[in-house]
């Protein structure tokens, strides 16, 4: 069933709105391009708010480092310096502003070193273990 978009006045798939799941529908009032230059212009006219947003968010990275992984933010920078701010595992460069997960093993807590979400993601998904993480490769290989 189609929306309506009162911002760009026109009608649209449900697809094309950002998802909102406090509305009735589940659906934002905005389609997702007028949405997105609603939240740029947002952004643009209040720069003190994100300031702060900012202040925030560094605060609580330092918070979670000590306490979830034992390390300072100094030693996260060191890590991201050691691998060029890139992902131990795909090597993907990420630009700046964007961070690396802290990887970690769960069952001593020692920390590994830094990577991008998806591979990050991806040894979670596999258990952290090795066999499996065998198992995965000889799959892609066909040899299984």
């Amino acid at each position: 069933m189609p929306k309506y978009c009162p911002k760009c006045r026109s009608t649209k798939t449900r697809a094309q709105f950002v998802k909102n799941a406090g509305m009735p529908d589940g659906l934002g009032p905005y389609c997702k391009r007028c949405h997105r230059g609603y939240v740029a212009d947002w952004r643009h006219r209040h720069p003190e708010v994100i300031a702060e947003m900012n202040k925030r968010n560094k605060a609580r990275r330092k918070y979670q480092y000590r306490t979830r992984y034992g390390i300072t933010a100094q030693d996260y920078d060191a890590m991201s310096a050691a691998q060029d701010g890139k992902c131990a595992i795909c090597a993907k460069q990420y630009p700046n502003g964007m961070r690396l997960d802290v990887d970690h093993c769960h069952t001593t807590g020692e920390v590994r070193g830094l990577l991008c979400r998806g591979c990050n993601t991806a040894i979670g998904k596999l258990k952290d273990s090795t066999a499996l993480l065998t198992r995965a490769i000889n799959y892609l290989e066909g040899k299984l």
